[in-house]
């Protein structure tokens, strides 16, 4: 097994979760790409942190790299291809650019690198630049070692320092491959905050 795209979901989420894996479904099946590519996720309604669901995740998959997409955002037509294109068994990790839209309004970029040094914001004509972390496809023993914190929110850029010490080599999609759908909710109730 090449990839595990791994989802971390909730009850409420039902619809979400459900239109996204019918369209990875779609993306794995026109590449005949089913015994090359599983999809793991785990449901519930919040009483696990997101960073504990998310180290789960990577505890069962079964790909060499692991790749996670928030049930709320969606991904390019091709990225299934050209992700799997890119893992080499050499590479630590894939980058590639971002497109992030803000309540359906507000459109902004990002760039994943492990080229930068941490995370900015208004650097390298991107609204936002991060180092490799879950939206990008990392080598599963490799976000293993570095562990994902038991914590609600903030375990993006956790995990993304926690991973950066073990990654030395990364292959690099010019495109935009993920798109990221913030849509604006109370934080407590987001994060299952009581």
């Amino acid at each position: 097994m090449k990839l595990s795209i791994l989802i971390p979901t909730t009850v409420d989420r039902e619809d979400q979760f459900n239109r996204l894996t019918k369209y990875l479904f779609k993306q794995i099946e026109e590449n005949s790409l089913q015994n090359e590519i599983e999809v793991q996720y785990i449901c519930d309604t919040k009483e696990m942190s997101v960073g504990a669901k998310r180290q789960l995740l990577y505890e069962m998959a079964k790909g060499e790299y692991s790749w996670m997409i928030d049930d709320d955002d969606w991904i390019a037509y091709d990225a299934i291809a050209g992700v799997y294109n890119e893992l080499d068994g050499i590479c630590d990790c894939v980058g590639f650019k971002e497109l992030c839209i803000f309540d359906g309004k507000r459109v902004e970029s990002s760039n994943f690198s492990l080229v930068y040094p941490g995370w900015m914001d208004n650097y390298d004509g991107f609204n936002h630049v991060r180092t490799p972390f879950f939206k990008t496809p990392i080598k599963t023993k490799l976000c293993l070692e570095a562990g994902v914190k038991d914590q609600r929110w903030g375990e993006d850029n956790d995990f993304a320092i926690r991973i950066y010490p073990y990654l030395e080599t990364e292959n690099y999609i010019d495109e935009f491959v993920y798109i990221y759908q913030h849509n604006s909710s109370p934080h407590n109730d987001r994060y299952g905050i009581k």
